[in-house]
Formats: C-alpha cells, sequence, structure tokens
C-alpha cells in the first residue's frame, strides 16, 4: 500500500516542481534587458530628441554610431511630455 502512494504521487511532485521552475526562470529573464527609448540633446530648446532604442543593462553606452554624441534615456514615464533626459542607456 505504502509503495502505491509513493507511486502515485511522486510523478505529480515532479510536475508541480518543474512547472515553478519555468516561471520562476522566465520572470528573472525579462528584468535586465528591458528597451528603453533613447534621446540625445540637442539644445536648451529641443533637451530631447528621440532617435532609437536601447537597452538598460549592457557594457557599451548607446549610441547611434561611433561619430555620434551619447544618447541618454527620459527620467519621465512614458506617455508623458520627455523634459529631462538624464538615465545612462546601453547599446542593444
Amino acid at each position: 500500500m505504502k509503495t502505491t502512494i509513493k507511486n502515485a504521487i511522486a510523478p505529480f511532485a515532479v510536475m508541480v516542481l518543474g512547472v515553478a521552475g519555468a516561471f520562476t526562470t522566465t520572470s528573472m529573464g525579462d528584468k535586465s534587458l528591458a528597451n528603453r527609448k533613447a534621446y540625445e540633446h540637442v539644445s536648451m530648446q529641443q533637451p530631447c530628441v528621440f532617435r532609437i532604442d536601447c537597452s538598460t543593462s549592457g557594457s557599451n553606452v548607446c549610441k547611434v554610431s561611433a561619430l555620434t554624441p551619447q544618447l541618454w534615456g527620459s527620467d519621465t514615464p512614458d506617455g508623458t511630455p520627455v523634459s529631462s533626459c538624464t538615465q545612462i542607456l546601453y547599446k542593444n
């Protein structure tokens, strides 16, 4: 009787652990590679002009090309007017 209960519960327990591990792994991977809009400071009248999308993590700062200035991320949430760009972004 004891072996029958063990044989019935063990596969179910393994399946539950596998599903929980899959959800945990997926949710951890999305946080570090968020894409953000990258802006260039053109002038005092145009403090943030959209150029390309960049990432919040990486090793090379975000630029359109090697000869262009560094691009910055907005400090405001999406959907609001962009008036300051000071967040460091990285090349995708």
